[in-house]
């Protein structure tokens, strides 16, 4: 079966401009001509109060204002602040000539993160079942 997609450009005719969104989409999660590329991973975003601060967790200490190392904390995992998760599909960039140290993700267009936020990698065995968050 002979694809409708151009193999290079990824356009039905010459004529039509490229459509990020759904090119993105096609990288993520694959079409009849291309293998999905995305990976399953979470978004941790921070929780905000009324006026923009951290919402702390309770395990932060009253003393030295740090999270407690020694007990984990089931509900900050040690960040010392709570937060909410979003599952994600993303691809991750580790060799781009766009930054000159450290990774590009590149995540839906309906996704918003900030720098406050952490992407969470999760590790599949060979079921394709999770393993382990890996931060």
């Amino acid at each position: 079966m002979k694809s409708p997609y151009n193999s290079f450009y990824g356009i039905r005719n010459a004529e039509s401009e490229i459509d990020l969104r759904d090119e993105l989409d096609r990288t993520l999660n694959g079409a009849i001509d291309e293998i999905r590329k995305g990976h399953q991973g979470l978004i941790r975003t921070m929780r905000k109060d009324s006026d923009g601060n951290f919402v702390r967790c309770p395990c932060r200490s009253k003393v030295t204002d740090e999270p407690d190392k020694d007990y984990y904390c089931r509900f900050c995992m040690g960040h010392g602040y709570l937060w909410d998760e979003t599952k994600i599909v993303y691809y991750k960039n580790e060799d781009s000539f766009l930054v000159e140290k450290g990774v590009l993700f590149y995540l839906q267009y309906d996704k918003e993160i900030s720098s406050e936020d952490y992407i969470v990698e999760i590790e599949l065995d060979n079921e394709g079942e999770p393993i382990m968050p890996v931060t």
